[in-house]
């Protein structure tokens, strides 16, 4: 798994590719928590263009992480989602909660990149 985190004007844009699975759901976790505990842009935008697949833990931190930016009147969207991912979401009504686009992000950032 690699992610990449940008910033531009009010946004945070955070692009996750190669695999969510269980190896990878502390380093995930730790991610989540510095969004949601230690940035502060009103706008936080996960790009899961190269995403290939995702568990349901991570699921989990995903609503965890909407919640938190709710409470904080921060807006949360989701990007980029392959078909398959896209499917899974809707089959559990998670579009409804998570606003959510199948087309990549496009904003200019400049990104720092973290790798596990």
């Amino acid at each position: 798994m690699e992610i990449k985190i940008g910033k531009s004007n009010e946004t945070l844009l955070v692009k996750v590719s190669g695999q969510l699975m269980e190896p990878e759901q502390e380093f995930f976790k730790k991610m989540i928590d510095e969004v949601s505990r230690n940035t502060a842009e009103p706008n936080v935008v996960f790009d899961f263009s190269f995403l290939l697949n995702m568990s349901s833990s991570g699921l989990g931190k995903l609503i965890v992480l909407h919640k938190r930016l709710a409470e904080q009147g921060r807006r949360f969207a989701i990007h980029g989602i392959n078909e398959n991912l896209f499917s899974f979401f809707q089959s559990i009504n998670l579009e409804k909660m998570i606003e959510m686009d199948q087309d990549s992000y496009r904003n200019g950032c400049s990104f720092s990149t973290f790798e596990i």
